[in-house]
């Protein structure tokens, strides 16, 4: 797929790959923007991505349930977001969908206790890092 990023044409091989680098454009305004800017600006990003998905053709059948998975993490998303109320919250969603294109995650149920102590520290510090780096 091509996109035209700041005037110039830019050619991806991974439509993955693409994905990633438009949201990632996109995060570098967060702090700067509200819940519905941030929202308008995903889902019109993401439908734009969808389009341009169903346009393209390919015999590979590697290349297209790749095409088919992509496209249905978009959708997913495409319905999730809408639906967010809280910035942090959003910030959170759409960097845990930039990590599934990868099928990455962050890591749930990790946390910091020492069962040694007894300790029952109820935080993730992967997820809480997110938050103080946002």
């Amino acid at each position: 797929m091509q996109a035209i990023i700041n005037g110039t044409k830019c050619d991806f091989n991974n439509d993955k790959y693409l994905v990633e680098v438009l949201t990632l454009q996109l995060t570098k305004n967060f702090p700067f923007q509200t819940l519905e800017a941030i929202q308008i600006n995903m889902v019109s990003m993401l439908e734009l991505i969808r389009e341009g998905l169903e346009l393209t053709k390919s015999s590979d059948e590697d290349v297209k349930k790749e095409i088919t998975n992509l496209k249905r993490k978009i959708t997913k998303h495409l319905e999730t977001i809408p639906k967010i109320r809280n910035k942090e919250v959003m910030i959170k969603t759409i960097y845990n969908f930039i990590l599934s294109l990868d099928g990455l995650s962050t890591l749930n149920g990790f946390g910091v206790c020492s069962t040694q102590f007894g300790d029952k520290i109820r935080i993730n510090p992967e997820k809480e890092s997110i938050r103080k780096i946002v």
